[in-house]
């Protein structure tokens, strides 16, 4: 072995040495070492959240998704679902539907809106449960708001089925508001005026939207033909569906 085979040998070992000693020292490099949130007070774990969110280290969603079921501070849980929202990964699906049945309103809000980012049937029928159910009206509230965000056909569907259906009239009220808010129509629907509100139905049931989301869920849409027939043959388009009636020949009949 020449002198510099042996030099550059020595200096190999001691690298490797000095590497042992750190290890010894500091334990396991933060390299392997997986994300945690950590802190004593709610604050300082509100805020770790937040930074493992921004930051992104190894681990960091499943040590979200670990807080936002387990820490015992709503202000954590809460703060850890918003920031699955960001995620979306699908094994937090679960998470925030779990978090829908929090003790704490504030969490039960932040699971909602976090399950807008999820388009799939299971979804939205936590959200209209919610919609439905849930004893706060902020709940109530959000979780009509996340329907409207969630780009599920079910969505739509759901929307549709419980202003026609269901028996509260506030919750009637927030799913057609929700659904104006969803196609972009500027109504502010009254049950009052019910002429106003079966033209707007059956308005809505010759919308694209409507029958492409009814069509893509094998859902059979109820149609008053009578009314739909009239809403064709005098072109009566209530405000809030110009552009969005679509009336197929001889669909009514």
């Amino acid at each position: 072995m020449t002198e510099s085979q042996s030099g550059r040998k020595r200096f190999m070992w001691g690298t490797v040495l000095v590497c042992v000693i750190v290890v010894a020292a500091t334990g396991v490099p933060r390299l392997f070492v997986k994300a945690q949130v950590t802190g004593d007070t709610s604050e300082d774990r509100v805020a770790s959240v937040m930074r493992l969110a921004d930051d992104q280290p190894r681990g960091y969603a499943d040590a979200i998704a670990a807080a936002a079921q387990n820490d015992p501070d709503p202000d954590v849980r809460r703060a850890a679902l918003a920031c699955l929202k960001r995620s979306a990964r699908s094994e937090d699906q679960v998470v925030a539907m779990a978090g829908t049945q929090d003790k704490d309103p504030r969490v039960r809000q932040a699971a909602g809106r976090t399950l807008m980012t999820y388009p799939d049937e299971a979804a939205v029928a936590r959200l209209a449960e919610l919609c439905r159910k849930d004893d706060d009206a902020q709940v109530r509230q959000t979780a009509f708001v996340a329907l409207a965000g969630n780009k599920s056909p079910e969505a739509l569907v759901t929307l549709m089925n419980i202003m026609e259906n269901e028996q509260s009239d506030e919750i009637r009220l927030n799913a057609a508001r929700a659904m104006a808010d969803k196609l972009n129509m500027p109504w502010e629907p009254d049950l009052e005026d019910k002429e106003t509100w079966d033209i707007k139905i059956a308005g809505l049931k010759m919308s694209r939207p409507v029958q492409e989301a009814f069509e893509a869920t094998n859902t059979v849409l109820v149609h008053d033909e009578a009314l739909e027939r009239e809403i064709a043959e005098t072109h009566i388009h209530s405000e809030g569906l110009e552009g969005e009636v679509h009336v197929q020949p001889g669909g009514a009949d």
